[in-house]
């Protein structure tokens, strides 16, 4: 997959110590995806191991033909209360959730 990292998002991943193989792992399964009306954005959501410790880790990003445009990433551990606020606001509309 060819991912396509905004300035925003390359200094963001190298500010927080992000592996390219996490966001990755989001957007190739993520748990949980939702639409973001406003910035025309998509929101995944999948937890991974980071600093050995499980947590959400948030990819927004937009589909561009066989790539991925990514807008920024990263590791939230009160992502449920952003989602639920955001979601409540009708900022974020729910699209995707995966399968158990």
């Amino acid at each position: 997959m060819n991912l396509i990292l905004s300035r925003h998002a390359r200094e963001k991943i190298e500010l927080r110590g992000l592996k390219m193989e996490l966001i990755n792992q989001v957007l190739n399964s993520p748990e949980q995806i939702y639409f973001d009306v406003v910035t025309r954005l998509y929101v995944a959501i999948r937890n991974v191991d980071f600093h050995d410790e499980k947590i959400p880790m948030v990819v927004v990003y937009r589909p561009e033909n066989d790539s991925y445009y990514i807008a920024t990433a990263y590791p939230c551990k009160e992502f449920k209360e952003e989602v639920d606020r955001k979601v409540k606001k009708g900022r974020w509309i729910k699209v995707g959730v995966r399968e158990e």
